[in-house]
């Protein structure tokens, strides 16, 4: 369950190359801008979550990869394994900043 604190939110993210295309449409088609959170490391940030709101903040929840959809935050942690199988696909260290620069 999701509590929208953003701990969990990172800027590199393991994702695969589906998963990236279908970051990059949905940012396109709903016209999604760069969140440039203030933070001491900016580039650990999700540029994707959006501080501003204090319900959901990020803007991509409908389409997040599988590395969100299955991380379970420690507020509501109960020693289960994750849910996901991570081996349907394989995943890359992808900087998410780099889906607002890049092809």
């Amino acid at each position: 369950m999701c509590k929208g604190c953003g701990e969990c939110c990172s800027n590199l993210l393991p994702i695969s190359v589906r998963e990236y295309a279908t970051i990059k449409a949905y940012i396109e088609k709903h016209d999604i801008k760069e969140q440039k959170n203030v933070v001491a490391v900016e580039d650990i940030n999700c540029p994707f979550m959006d501080l501003s709101k204090k319900k959901d903040r990020c803007l991509i929840y409908e389409v997040r990869p599988l590395i969100c959809k299955d991380y379970t935050c420690e507020a509501y942690y109960n020693h289960e394994p994750p849910k996901a199988d991570f081996s349907q696909e394989a995943r890359y260290p992808v900087n998410m900043r780099g889906l607002f620069y890049g092809g």
